[in-house]
């Protein structure tokens, strides 16, 4: 069943891939903006898929992680809209003038629904694997798990997994917010 404020309880019934899709996407809306910084850093710095490092943030509140064979399976699934949707809008609208802000904003708009178009690639494989996530060690090492996946150089990561972790730990749902 789902909880909200700080009970957190184990699913009793099956999620759909909707489900999971829209809680994850309220936890996003809510953690990113006061993590932006931090989270744009590890994408532009360090390659991090931010709907993955969110993923990893919203399972440890749920007291799980991806196992690496998940991990891939997430990684697969995002490839495609990663790469033919969502960096190519990023990219033509980080490129664009201060005097096209209209456009801008436009093309902010359709990049958030690629984002969302993520989560919820995300959320169906989430929803075939939820019961066989593993316990969570740590967010930490999550996240390491992620950045060593992606062949991201962790040694100068260790502060800033360090501050996402602090991030996870600090977090309070909101009112209404769900956790499954």
């Amino acid at each position: 069943m789902a909880s909200t404020g700080n009970n957190i309880k184990t699913a009793a019934v099956a999620w759909t891939a909707s489900q999971l899709a829209a809680a994850f996407w309220q936890f996003s809306l809510a953690f990113y903006p006061s993590r932006q910084p931090l989270l744009l850093r590890l994408q532009d710095e360090h390659q991090a898929n931010i709907n993955v490092l969110l993923g990893i943030c919203w399972l440890s509140l749920q007291q799980r992680q991806l196992t690496s064979t998940q991990l891939r399976q997430i990684l697969s699934a995002l490839e495609p809209v990663n790469q033919q949707v969502t960096r190519p809008l990023r990219q033509i609208r980080r490129s664009l003038q201060a005097d096209t802000l209209q456009f801008k904003h436009a093309l902010l708009a359709v990049e958030l629904q690629a984002e969302q178009a993520e989560q919820q690639a995300i959320a169906e494989v989430l929803a075939k694997c939820w019961y066989q996530l593993e316990s969570l060690s740590s967010a930490h090492t999550a996240l390491q798990a992620y950045c060593a996946l992606c062949q991201t150089d962790l040694s100068s990561l260790p502060s800033l997994l360090v501050d996402l972790d602090q991030a996870i730990r600090g977090y309070t749902p909101g009112l209404g917010e769900t956790l499954i």
